[in-house]
């Protein structure tokens, strides 16, 4: 498929400009919030186009993104076919970021924390174990099966439940999180190292060094990669945790800022929240390439 050029995308964001900053209903408000937030979707867009990103996929993805953007401010503020309460405008959304940014700023720090508690207790937990369990085949054969097992329950199963019992909801939060990713890490982990060449591991001993250092500089080398690629699934996947938990337990938080507003039936807000949540996942999706980059530049 022949990629789109750069200049649709520009012709787009003018189109967008020109229709945020038009007064609508005699307010220009809202249109100049609008306008500012699609700035600087291009200007991230040029400024990761300059750094030598995929040029193709990233015009690709700018002109979806303006494009809905267009039928989405058309349907609603200007041929008004959307219902205003069910479908608000781009313009009522993106003006709850300002309304509400205190809020939001408190939601994304209190997501932010559980989210790398969690993700990082279970990473912690899982990339050890799972190193000794493919070496050493004892372990290995008592704990897979239970790992096969655990794999195939549906956090959202137990999760309720764990909000219940524990004795506050930043433990069941980080609880949900840690039980939802360690057991793929745990066993994508045991895999690796079962079948690493025997040979590898045969030199490093025959060169008489200690098991820490088999550890360290053996292992944990051969695994990194595998398990650093696999974090853009795992960070999808603890976020989809952490906000289910939010929704059902929570006071803060990106999920609970969502649940809150849909209970008052304040779908703007609640546009807002799911703009708020899918720009998050970006950024961190985004610092994740960028130390996959600068910090793994070694393949197995």
């Amino acid at each position: 498929m022949k990629m789109i050029k750069d200049w649709p995308v520009h012709v787009l964001y003018i189109i967008l400009m020109i229709m945020g900053l038009y007064p609508v209903n005699g307010q220009t408000d809202n249109g100049i919030v609008f306008a500012c937030m699609v700035t600087m979707a291009e200007i991230l867009y040029l400024l990761r186009k300059m750094g030598g990103g995929k040029s193709g996929g990233n015009s690709d993805l700018m002109f979806f993104f303006y494009a809905v953007l267009i039928v989405w401010e058309g349907v609603t503020d200007w041929f008004l076919v959307a219902s205003p309460i069910l479908l608000p405008s781009p313009r009522a959304v993106f003006q709850v970021f300002i309304k509400q940014r205190r809020l939001m700023i408190r939601g994304v720090y209190s997501s932010f924390q559980l989210l790398l508690a969690g993700f990082g207790a279970a990473f912690f937990l899982g990339v050890p174990l799972g190193i000794i369990s493919g070496r050493v085949r004892r372990i290995r054969e008592f704990l897979l099966p239970a790992a096969k097992i655990a794999c195939c329950i549906p956090p959202i199963i137990y999760t309720p439940y764990v909000v219940a019992v524990m004795p506050s909801f930043r433990s069941a939060s980080i609880f949900v999180i840690v039980m939802g990713l360690f057991w793929p890490v745990f066993m994508n982990v045991v895999l690796m190292v079962s079948s690493m060449p025997q040979t590898m591991e045969d030199t490093v001993r025959s060169m008489r060094v200690g098991k820490w250092d088999l550890f360290a500089e053996i292992y944990l080398p051969y695994v990194i990669p595998g398990v650093v690629k696999s974090l853009h699934i795992s960070l999808s996947t603890s976020f989809m945790l952490l906000t289910m938990a939010e929704m059902m337990g929570a006071s803060s938080g990106l999920g609970y800022f969502i649940k809150n507003f849909a209970d008052y039936g304040n779908y703007t807000c609640v546009l807002a929240g799911i703009i708020l949540t899918a720009a998050v996942i970006l950024l961190l999706n985004l610092f994740l390439d960028m130390l996959e980059k600068r910090c793994i530049r070694w393949k197995i």
